[in-house]
């Protein structure tokens, strides 16, 4: 995902990862599936961490990692909730 920070702040981006998905615990779902947010820079990495220390709980099951190579999921993962919803 690219943001444009003149549309949306970062800190704002945070609050609707948190608003639109809920951690699944990683006993539960593997490491594969677990919840993180892969910020660019130390600013980004603060307000990441801040914004998973704010959840309590919640944020206990959400890794903040350094951003690195991204790779795109094959076509069967592309448009999951489409597919599921059968859209």
């Amino acid at each position: 995902m690219t943001f444009d920070s003149d549309v949306v702040s970062y800190a704002d981006l945070l609050e609707m990862f948190f608003a639109f998905h809920e951690p699944g615990n990683p006993a539960w779902t593997g490491t594969q599936y677990r919840s993180a947010i892969f910020p660019f820079g130390e600013e980004q990495r603060e307000l990441a961490e801040a914004a998973v220390k704010r959840k309590g709980a919640l944020g206990n099951f959400v890794a903040v990692e350094d951003a690195g190579d991204f790779y795109e999921g094959e076509e069967y993962h592309q448009h999951y909730l489409d597919k599921m919803m059968g859209m």
